[in-house]
Parts: structure tokens; C-alpha cells; sequence
């Protein structure tokens, strides 16, 4: 684990409060990461506690992530391992837990279409995003993001999406997303 120290604003009193900043995370950091804490910093004058977004990559045995808040950047990929960017803390969170699950993040994407087409005759006025949020028993669990309900796919389903899919490898490190999966996903 590496990092360097910092200043920010506190957004609340203007105070200065000294951060340490992480460079490069690890696997024994991902809870951190999925809560939040380790972007956490709390102001010693007012007790506001404030999110602070920075570039960092989380390197596993199995995959390599590029954090890169605000903006979508190629990145190289890391020889032997799933690389990925993501340019929001959503898109971080879920990378993390859709790989720590041992899923593929381009057929989830399109999983994902396939559940908003699912959907239509639904009113969706509400509906931000879908994400995925957990495998519970059989079931992978996508989140309706402003819906405040929960869709559940079987794990058959994507088992069988997944026999019948062709993936090809991205040449660089990329923002894999509902814009993006079809470059790299077809069926047989």
C-alpha cells in the first residue's frame, strides 16, 4: 500500500485537513473500498466528514483496476489479469464486486439491457441506473437504482448467456458499461 499526504478544503468550515491519499490499494483493502471508508476524511473543526475522490488502482490476483474519477482514460493492461478503468465510484464498486464474485462484467452489461428491456410497460420515469448488487442462493440481484426495487436473475441464466457468448478482449484497459459491453460481446 502506498500513498501521500494531501491538504483539502473542508466543504463545510474551510478548514485545511491533511489526507492520506493511496496510490495503489490491494486485495485486503476491498471492504474499505466497497463502504467507502478509505476515501473518507474527517474535518477536525467541524467534525464533517467529506468523500475525496482521487486516481488509484486496486491491483488482486485476478484483476486490475483503474480508478480514475472524472473522466474515462485508456489505460494499458495488465498482462495475465481482467483490467478495467472506471471513472466513477459506482462503476469502481461494482467492477469490485462483480470480479470478487467471479462474474464477467461485459456479459453483466448486457444482462443489464436485457432487464431494462424487460421492463418496458413498467414506468421507468425514476429509474437512474441498474447495477448489480449481490448473488444471494441461486439468484444474481440487480439493483433498480431509483425504483428502489431489486430484480433477480438466475444464475442458470447467466450460466447459459455465458456458454452462448463470444468475448473479445479489450486491446487496452477501458470503461466496460451499457455504452460500451457490445464492442466486446456477441452471441454465438
Amino acid at each position: 500500500m502506498s500513498y501521500k499526504k494531501e491538504e483539502v478544503k473542508c466543504p463545510q468550515c474551510g478548514k485545511k485537513i491533511r489526507i492520506k491519499v493511496h496510490t495503489k490499494f490491494d486485495e485486503s483493502q476491498i471492504a474499505d473500498i466497497v463502504d467507502r471508508s478509505i476515501f473518507a476524511a474527517k474535518c477536525s473543526k467541524c467534525g464533517k466528514i467529506t468523500y475525496i475522490d482521487y486516481l488509484v488502482d486496486l491491483e488482486t490476483p485476478n484483476y486490475y483496476l483503474y480508478y480514475t474519477p472524472g473522466y474515462n482514460k485508456s489505460k494499458k493492461n495488465i498482462k495475465g489479469k481482467i483490467t478495467r478503468v472506471c471513472d466513477t465510484y459506482d462503476d469502481f464498486k461494482e467492477k469490485i464486486l462483480i470480479f470478487e464474485e467471479g462474474l464477467n462484467d461485459i456479459l453483466i452489461e448486457f444482462i443489464k439491457t436485457y432487464i431494462k428491456n424487460e421492463l418496458k410497460g413498467e414506468d421507468l420515469t425514476n429509474l437512474r441506473d441498474i447495477r448489480f448488487d449481490s448473488i444471494i442462493d441461486d439468484n444474481i440481484i440487480f439493483a433498480l437504482v431509483g425504483l428502489k426495487k431489486n430484480v433477480a436473475i438466475k444464475r442458470d441464466f447467466y450460466n447459459a448467456l455465458d456458454e452462448k457468448s463470444i468475448y473479445k478482449k479489450p486491446l487496452r484497459a477501458m470503461v466496460i458499461d451499457r455504452d460500451t459491453f457490445w464492442k466486446y460481446h456477441k452471441m454465438k
